[in-house]
């Protein structure tokens, strides 16, 4: 089942970046608990946070994060982070969700959701076979500054 995140959520939203990012192929073992508090507690300050959450069995599968904002061309979605279990991938819960929050997002007249993702990664792959595509001429960019 798929429904809208609830600011109760954030703890099983914890838990699943952890799972996600502790894990191959990031490996993450300098995560800390406190900062992925925050992390989470500013993003669902931001104005036009929403989110969505994949329930299976009544815990938290996957998560959907994202802010709304106006564009010139339509309002759009921008994805922050798209989290399934990594117990439930590979069955249809990723897809689920990406889905469910594309229907809830049409339906309140958002017209594009976008994302940025490493074309090394499976999640590549994934969107790319739900439909996303890679944007001509754009590039994510960015420096370490400390």
């Amino acid at each position: 089942m798929i429904r809208e995140y609830r600011n109760t959520d954030s703890g099983a939203a914890l838990e699943l970046y952890i799972d996600c990012f502790q894990s191959p192929p990031f490996g993450y073992d300098w995560l800390r608990r406190d900062a992925i508090k925050r992390y989470f507690a500013d993003m669902e300050r931001t104005p036009g946070f929403k989110g969505f959450v994949f329930e299976s069995d009544s815990i938290a599968a996957g998560i959907c994060l994202g802010v709304l904002q106006d564009y010139f061309a339509c309002p759009t979605y921008d994805i922050k982070e798209f989290i399934v279990s990594r117990a439930c991938r590979g069955r249809g819960v990723g897809k689920a969700l990406l889905a469910g929050v594309e229907e809830a997002l049409s339906k309140d007249g958002i017209g594009l959701i976008l994302l940025s993702t490493a074309d090394h990664l499976d999640a590549f792959e994934f969107y790319k076979k739900n439909g996303y595509a890679v944007s001509e001429g754009s590039v994510w960019m960015g420096k370490v500054i400390y």
